[in-house]
């Protein structure tokens, strides 16, 4: 029953509202809604004699009840669901408004970001939809550094109180929290060992990324399981837990080194040394356990070899047939141990104590002084080779010295006159082979193809390819159109078999040239009886078969006169003996006819047909 304009003047008195509580005075204050369509009206009652006990009890309560929204330390405020500010009470300090701004009978679009309107009227759309309080955490700008949470509760079904708190000391501590945390996990994920920290229950508080790439699970798989489900056999997994709960009680102290096997995703079994701290709280209370531990598997492994080796190292040590010598950097012999059998050249009881320049000829000792201080100097192995007279004659030693630490070095001598004897005699066969006038070569037997692995000299003057050329291919090569297919076989069966063979074959040398090779395949064997290797050997007897092939066809070329054969079947044997001998020229034997003053064609060889005709009755008249 209000006018517009009454409400719009904000406060009036009257008496007698339909609707409204009989024999009570009331006084109306109205706010217009941010919309303008309406208003939110706050009913005082008005003192009356006969209402004065109650009044004051009411007026009492409401004095509690201000003195305890001032006392609260926080930003309140309440709003209707338009979002328009009915009441407001600062906070103590500098709350999330200033002082001066007028807050009560504004809506919070006049007052408030757009970001943090957009956060309070969806809370507050929820309250309106669920009744339930809301809680939002929001901070006003990009330039303030102050952060605040707030707690909308309802009223009733038209109004919501807010209590909005300064919370940047708590998202700072919280940030700076966060880290540090960050800070420990990245060391924790660097370091070498395996880090967990456990709550009082056995599950995992914290790993670090050593145990997840030991285990093979990810830090998701692992953190809140219970860390005993992955330690050793379940006898163990029970001890350790009865240890854990005494040490965690106190009734335990922990040992300062214990080993447990570690079961992986994949199944292994790791072995793990582990070391154990309390972790307290700030009281001092026991609140769970640091464990930090070492993969110590593959150094268990080696160190049980290590263990079971030793007797057979001993026993290597005293059968190895070196002599074994420990110096220090000045050269001075510290130990020996003698080989099997060796001379008094470095016999134990001679040399050791002494210097190397005074227990050895001075220019062997002092090369072993040189090379002794080098390998301490560079940290590296030096070899050195001698050759001496000793009591049982001239004998040749191998020393290798490596360094142990800056002022010691291990020297190995080892007796290789017999090696050089049989070098000797090896070069002495290599320059024997380089220098026979036959062709040789060897072929690996165990590799597919038969590549060539040597050949001499001789064989590159025969066939006028280099060495390189020839190294790695198989012999074939130097086969062509007019090789005897037959003698082919004959060597590849032979080949096959493992067996030698000897053949004379026609071949091509690099120009294309044919020579006679009269070639002897030998395999050799192992000590197994095995064919690892073919040496041929190649001779080159073009001369012979032509000197043989030329008094053949003289012998025929006189028999055919002898007997008295047409003189044209006479010159076709002449000019085909010459043809094989002579294959890339042309030949024409011609008859010097004096009746006709000409020449005439008795037989030719790969004559064109062209020249023929032309050099046919060539006319020869004296002047010519």
């Amino acid at each position: 029953g209000f006018s517009r304009n009454a409400l719009n003047r904000g406060s009036f008195a009257s008496t007698g509202i339909k609707g409204g509580i009989k024999g009570i005075e009331l006084e109306i204050e109205s706010y217009p809604s941010r919309e303008g369509n309406s208003w939110v009206l706050l009913l005082k009652p008005r003192k009356r004699s006969a209402d004065l006990d109650s009044l004051g009890l009411w007026k009492a309560e409401k004095i509690k009840t201000n003195a305890l929204l001032e006392a609260i330390p926080d930003t309140i405020f309440i709003q209707d669901f338009h979002g328009n500010f009915l009441d407001y009470y600062p906070s103590i300090s500098k709350g999330l408004l200033p002082e001066e701004t007028k807050i009560k009978g504004r809506n919070m679009a006049e007052i408030l970001p757009s970001p943090v309107q957009d956060l309070f009227r969806e809370a507050i759309q929820k309250i309106k939809q669920e009744g339930k309080a809301q809680y939002l955490e929001f901070h006003l700008d990009d330039k303030d550094p102050k952060h605040y949470e707030a707690r909308i509760v309802p009223m009733n079904a038209h109004m919501v109180l807010t209590i909005v708190r300064d919370v940047s000391e708590r998202v700072a501590d919280k940030k700076a929290l966060q880290h540090e945390q960050h800070r420990l996990r990245n060391y924790l994920d660097s370091a070498a060992s395996l880090f967990v920290v456990l709550n009082p229950d056995f599950r995992i508080a914290l790993v670090n990324e050593k145990v997840c790439k030991t285990l093979g699970y990810t830090r998701e798989d692992l953190v809140d399981q219970n860390w005993l489900s992955f330690l050793g056999e379940p006898e163990e997994r029970k001890k350790l837990q009865v240890l854990f709960r005494r040490t965690i009680k106190g009734s335990s102290t922990l040992s300062s080194y214990f080993e447990s096997y570690l079961s992986t995703a994949k199944g292994q079994k790791r072995l793990i040394r582990w070391r154990n701290a309390l972790l307290k709280d700030s009281a001092g209370q026991n609140v769970g356990l640091v464990c930090s531990g070492v993969d110590i598997s593959d150094q268990k492994v080696v160190e049980d070899k290590l263990r079971k080796s030793e007797s057979t190292k001993k026993a290597i040590l005293e059968a190895i047939p070196d002599v074994i010598l420990l110096h220090d950097r000045a050269g001075r012999i510290l130990g020996v141990q003698d080989a099997i059998s060796t001379t008094d050249f470095f016999k134990g009881d001679r040399i050791t104590g002494g210097l190397v320049t005074e227990v050895f000829p001075e220019e062997i000792g002092t090369e072993m002084l040189r090379k002794i201080q080098d390998s301490c100097t560079t940290g590296e192995a030096k070899e050195l080779e001698i050759s001496t007279m000793t009591t049982i004659g001239r004998q040749a030693f191998e020393l290798r010295y490596v360094c142990m630490d800056p002022n010691r070095v291990l020297a190995v001598a080892r007796d290789i006159t017999r090696a050089k004897s049989t070098q000797q005699v090896l070069d002495l066969r290599n320059r024997a082979l380089e220098t026979a006038g036959n062709g040789i070569l060897i072929a690996d037997a165990r590799l597919p193809d038969l590549p060539v692995i040597y050949c001499n000299k001789a064989f590159t003057k025969i066939t006028q390819y280099q060495r390189e050329e020839v190294l790695g291919r198989n012999c074939r090569f130097l086969q062509g159109a007019k090789t005897d297919p037959e003698k082919v076989a004959i060597i590849r069966n032979a080949l096959k078999k493992g067996q030698g063979s000897r053949v004379v074959l026609r071949n091509y040398r690099k120009d294309g040239s044919l020579f006679w090779n009269e070639l002897t395949i030998t395999p050799i064997t192992d000590q197994h009886e095995t064919v690892t290797h073919f040496i041929g050997v190649q001779n080159d007897i073009s001369d012979l078969i032509f000197e043989g092939e030329r008094k053949d066809h003289t012998r025929k070329i006189l028999e055919a006169i002898s007997q008295d054969h047409p003189l044209e079947e006479i010159s076709a044997s002449i000019v085909r003996f010459l043809g094989e001998q002579l294959p890339h020229l042309w030949i024409q034997l011609a008859l010097w006819s004096s009746e006709k003053q000409m020449l005439e064609s008795l037989a030719n060889f790969q004559m064109p047909e062209t020249l023929q005709l032309k050099l046919d009755h060539i006319h020869i008249t004296d002047e010519s």
